[in-house]
């Protein structure tokens, strides 16, 4: 048996911003296409809407026949009463056994027309076992029970409105079997009252009709937004995955592009430094071999820049730990750019503790203190100053590379450390570089469990303070 007295599911969509450059006509024929493809995907949804609204819907209509024989039981026939009872049993059994088979048998693509006809069969024999009462019952029992047939008859109706509107083929045979015999009964009684109520009932089937129409409406406009968002979903699932596959493919590449380009490099350094040093060069000679090392040596580096790079992007760095002197490392790899500050007149310091050691990757670290001293350096005018130094701040080591040039504006202070990041396209044309060395000192230090903050110096310039954990038990001492 079947009335339904039950509010539609649900659905959560979120509709899809169109891009303004398509074409309008474009734009429609995609959608048309869009929503062709989707046709089989929403009618198979629309049924299993119907067919999980059902259960309720047998419950609710149980339970309003037994209102009825209760109500009706001693105002009229009980023959007939019974008559009608097994009547709507036996036409509503068909709605019972389609509900019941859906999902226990297997989908077939394009079979679900199938299923939408079987349901408006079965649908349309409960309505007849409803409308049965208009013409089993109606004529049989004085006005306040036919208008309390009426009430039940018209509830059905409204609630089989809620429960079968997703397939409307099942809905309009439904409601149709139930009203009709009454809209017939009604019109048929000959008085001005009881036509009047046949007319006002065949508008009221006219209305839920649209009604329901509407509400079938907005179910197929959410549906088909839920599945174009899946779709979205999906395709951005497949573009991240062809993303990372050709970030790892490039990270493989640069990788394999730096070894091989460091060998030729290293063949070019060799040689040019031997010439350098063996005295045996005219100055024009020297000063032409000066400049292939420099090139080369900023060459090698930037291509050491795109190794490392490409090793962290991988996960081929591993860190090899050790008790590390960190005074004996500032100081040396301080030293490596005396030359160059002198030639500039830069002013070149150092200041640090008495004894600091750490266990962590020295190599990794020096290639840390590195990288900041050759950004300090770049950035310091001629005549300026750079200062490393090395303390110690509670559980921290603190190392901090310092310069009086033009600082870091607030709002570059996050990004400086993306990768290709240069600063501003100014500072980039100035001063070039791959925008590689303060990322790789970022993720070097945060592999050691440490952070790196940029700040500004005391003469007006970049503040660069690396935190690093100390070791157990090893505040001083090597």
């Amino acid at each position: 048996m079947l009335v339904a007295d039950h509010h539609s599911q649900g659905i959560d969509a979120l509709g899809r911003e169109e891009h303004a450059s398509v074409p309008p006509g474009h734009r429609y024929r995609e959608q048309e296409s869009r929503g062709r493809a989707l046709e089989p995907e929403i009618e198979t949804e629309l049924v299993k809407h119907l067919v999980g609204q059902a259960p309720t819907g047998f419950v609710t209509g149980t339970l309003t026949v037994a209102a009825v024989l209760l109500v009706l039981w001693n105002a009229a026939p009980r023959d007939l009463l019974l008559v009608w009872l097994i009547s709507l049993g036996l036409l509503s059994l068909p709605a019972f056994v389609v509900v019941w088979r859906f999902p226990r048998t297997p989908l077939v693509p394009g079979k679900i027309a199938s299923w939408r006809r079987a349901l408006a069969v079965a649908y349309g024999l409960a309505g007849v076992g409803w409308g049965a009462a208009a013409i089993l019952l109606y004529p049989r029992v004085t006005m306040p029970y036919q208008l309390f047939l009426l009430f039940i008859l018209g509830g059905s109706g409204v609630g089989g409105m809620a429960a079968l509107a997703p397939v409307r083929a099942a809905f309009v045979a439904y409601l149709t079997a139930t009203f009709f015999p009454m809209i017939g009964a009604l019109l048929a009684g000959g008085s001005l009252s009881s036509v009047a109520t046949g007319l006002l009932l065949l508008t009221f089937w006219a209305a839920t009709i649209v009604l329901a129409s509407e509400i079938r409406a907005l179910l197929v406009r959410s549906l088909k937004l839920r599945f174009e968002n899946l779709g979205l979903i999906d395709d951005l699932s497949r573009a991240k995955d062809d993303a990372e596959a050709a970030s790892r493919t490039k990270s493989v590449f640069l990788a394999n592009v730096s070894h091989e380009l460091r060998t030729p490099l290293a063949l070019i350094l060799g040689p040019t430094r031997r010439l350098l040093t063996s005295g045996e060069c005219e100055e024009d000679t020297r000063r032409d071999l000066g400049t292939i090392e420099r090139n080369a040596q900023v060459l090698l580096k930037h291509v050491s820049d795109l190794l490392d790079v490409a090793k962290l992007e991988t996960g081929g760095v591993e860190l090899d730990r050790s008790r590390v002197d960190l005074v004996e490392l500032v100081r040396r790899t301080v030293s490596l750019f005396e030359v160059v500050a002198r030639e500039r007149e830069v002013e070149l310091s150092v200041e640090t503790s008495e004894d600091v050691a750490l266990l962590a990757d020295p190599e990794k670290l020096e290639r840390v203190l590195l990288n900041l001293l050759s950004n300090a350096m770049k950035f310091v005018p001629d005549g300026g100053q750079v200062r490393a130094g090395l303390c110690v701040e509670g559980d921290d080591v603190v190392l901090s590379v310092e310069d009086n040039g033009p600082g870091v504006p607030l709002a570059l202070r996050e990004a400086i450390f993306e990768r290709f990041r240069r600063g501003d396209d100014s500072t980039t044309r100035r001063f070039g570089g791959t925008g590689l060395g303060l990322t790789i000192a970022k993720e070097l230090v945060e592999r050691h469990g440490g952070r790196i903050e940029v700040g500004d110096g005391a003469d007006g310039g970049a503040l660069f303070r690396v935190r690093l954990p100390l070791a157990p038990g090893a505040p001083s001492g090597v």
